[in-house]
């Protein structure tokens, strides 16, 4: 299910059973980070009313990706 155009399925458990090895849990968990950034990016978007809050997690996310 696709809730955020652009934004693919968010695995919120990493199994060591459905990782074949390091690289790929890395490239599990990056990929987490930046739909992270998008959803809250697109959260600030749809709920004004809590723009502040979701700019400032996409702001950290954005930030721990450096």
């Amino acid at each position: 299910m696709q809730l955020v155009e652009g934004v693919s399925w968010v695995h919120s458990f990493l199994y060591t059973e459905t990782c074949e090895n390091l690289v790929d849990a890395l490239r599990i968990v990056l990929e987490n980070e930046e739909n992270t950034y998008r959803i809250y990016n697109y959260l600030s978007k749809k709920a004004p009313e809590h723009r502040d809050v979701f700019e400032y997690l996409a702001t950290q996310e954005a930030v721990s990706k450096h």
